[in-house]
């Protein structure tokens, strides 16, 4: 099950992650 919500909640969750870093 792929849905474009949980693709944005990722990327933007990956994006706070690499900005901590």
């Amino acid at each position: 099950m792929f849905t474009p919500r949980a693709a944005s909640a990722m990327m933007t969750k990956g994006i706070r992650m690499a900005r901590k870093m």
